[in-house]
């Protein structure tokens, strides 16, 4: 039979390695969508993701399942605190790190129509045009 303090620890350990793996999965992902040709329907998405951190967001997945590791020993030697110790102060990096990134992700948010006008200057003549006929498409399927 096992602890339910420990099966609560498990369970929540794993739960923590699915973000970590989320993390780089969603960073990979939005990179290679970032990467590749704008298209009509992509356009706008593309834009927006050049202003997101998927180097930070990919740095903290990988120190997410780092400290997913450093909590094994801490199973395998139950009578060992470090281990233990080692993975609450991962987690606690884990969490300032992901905080941070999601407070940058508000600001920006936030900022994000007063830095429209920026952000459409630098574009081509091809992505504003993209964009326009985006906004005419999304306008004429409104509902009436």
């Amino acid at each position: 039979m096992v602890h339910p303090v420990l099966a609560s620890f498990i369970v929540s350990d794993f739960i923590f390695l699915a973000t970590g793996m989320m993390l780089i999965a969603a960073a990979t992902v939005w990179t290679a969508q970032g990467s590749a040709p704008p298209t009509t329907e992509s356009v706008g998405r593309q834009l927006l993701l050049l202003n997101c951190p998927l180097v930070a967001v990919l740095a903290n997945g990988i120190l997410v399942i780092i400290t997913f590791v450093l909590s094994l020993p801490a199973f395998a030697l139950p009578n060992s605190r470090t281990w233990l110790k080692l993975h609450s102060w991962g987690v606690v990096v884990c969490l300032v790190f992901t905080l941070a990134l999601g407070v940058n992700e508000w600001i920006q948010t936030l900022t994000t129509r007063a830095n429209l006008e920026d952000i459409w200057g630098k574009q081509s003549d091809i992505t504003q045009s993209m964009l326009q006929r985006k906004v005419r498409l999304v306008e004429g399927s409104s509902y009436r």
